[in-house]
């Protein structure tokens, strides 16, 4: 389904993956909408081509949902506005040309796992999306085993701009497939975040 208006996201594969990061996909949502408070996303598929960005209406959402061609959307509130949507789809007709190198164990690099609690105290490397879910990930590597697990939700009160000590606790697992955990940054409670198992 074609989305009126839309605004393309120039987004490289990261390392060795053939598909686009939802953490970079999210990062360009989020510097597009300039988004400063509340910030809500859901992830329904993995894209391997061009994106493509547009603000809708929850009515738009729900045609683009039923279409099936809804890769995902972030839902925000700036101070003093309403909440705004933005969807995205994949663009099918525009292949992504370019990969940057990536490093994840690099961006984990000084963490310590406590029973269902992944801590890093002070930064590495990476932009604070690049280090949730890179955390995240080994944590439930730890905690509930090797499988490929694929970021698809993230709901925080805000996005910290330079966010020190990060701790992440596995919180909900709901039907042995999706898996919820806590976010906290600099001692403050920011959120959750959601990730899926694919066997």
């Amino acid at each position: 389904m074609h989305i009126q208006d839309g605004k393309t996201l120039f987004i490289p594969f990261k390392g060795d993956r053939d598909y686009v990061s939802g953490s970079d996909i999210v990062e360009r949502l989020i510097e597009l909408a300039g988004a400063n408070g509340k910030v809500s996303v859901q992830m329904h598929k993995m894209a391997s081509h061009g994106i493509t960005a547009s603000w809708v209406s929850n009515a738009q959402l729900m045609t683009l949902r039923k279409s099936g061609d809804l890769c995902g959307f972030m839902a925000y509130t700036n101070k003093g506005s309403d909440e705004r949507i933005i969807a995205v789809v994949e663009d099918k007709t525009r292949p992504v040309e370019s990969s940057v190198p990536f490093d994840e164990a690099s961006v984990i690099e000084g963490h310590s796992i406590s029973g269902k609690t992944i801590s890093q105290p002070t930064p590495s490397t990476g932009t604070f999306l690049e280090r949730i879910v890179a955390l995240n990930k080994r944590l439930l590597i730890d905690t509930a085993g090797k499988a490929k697990w694929i970021f698809c939700g993230l709901d925080v009160c805000h996005i910290p701009g330079d966010a020190n000590a990060l701790s992440i606790e596995h919180t909900e697992t709901i039907k042995n497939s999706m898996f919820q955990s806590a976010l906290t940054a600099d001692s403050e409670a920011l959120g959750t975040i959601q990730f899926v198992r694919q066997e």
